[in-house]
């Protein structure tokens, strides 16, 4: 049985049967699983806000970078010999089939996110009255798969960017982007 369940047992019980010590003990262990369940909770909220924080500044940072990475493999690749204009192409490429790849995960990602059910919140103040509404998910869960899966992507992409520097370091030069 999972931890998560044993406090809706103890609703099963005929609680006039149970010594009154063996009650308290019973009413803390219920407290600290409830305490327990709502760290447990606002953990996921942290990570699942900040994992959709990052995801945003993905998609908003690489909106355009495949029109951007054809432009700089075309504009810098034509001052470059024809040898050295192939690898910046194919570098172009690679990159760009890697944020097309994670654009797509991070699109999937999204969507699932908004799939999600959502509870409107409330905080009401010592007069009882509402003084600030917000709505967030049930279950804000985003699966360990996906987020390993992102976090590789990202990988790669550190990996490619590396390459485009050793490539026009070792060509002594970074290209003038002014020219």
């Amino acid at each position: 049985m999972l931890i998560s369940q044993v406090p809706f047992l103890y609703s099963l019980f005929d609680w006039k049967l149970v010594a009154p010590e063996r009650r308290v003990q019973l009413h803390h262990a219920t407290e600290a699983q409830i305490r327990l369940a709502d760290q447990a909770y606002q953990q996921m909220q942290r990570e699942y806000k900040a994992m959709r924080q990052v995801l945003f500044n993905f998609m908003t940072t690489f909106e355009d970078i495949d029109t951007l990475l054809m432009r700089y493999a075309q504009v810098f690749g034509s001052r470059l010999d024809s040898g050295s204009a192939a690898v910046l192409t194919e570098l172009c490429e690679r990159g760009r089939s890697l944020f097309v790849q994670a654009t797509i995960h991070v699109r999937k990602m999204l969507q699932e996110q908004g799939e999600l059910p959502v509870v409107d919140l409330f905080k009401i103040d010592a007069d009882n009255q509402v003084f600030d509404t917000f709505s967030m998910p049930l279950l804000p869960i985003v699966p360990q798969e996906d987020r390993e899966r992102f976090f590789a992507f990202m990988g790669l992409l550190t990996a490619w960017q590396q390459e485009i520097t050793a490539f026009w370091n070792e060509r002594g030069r970074w290209p003038d982007i002014g020219k």
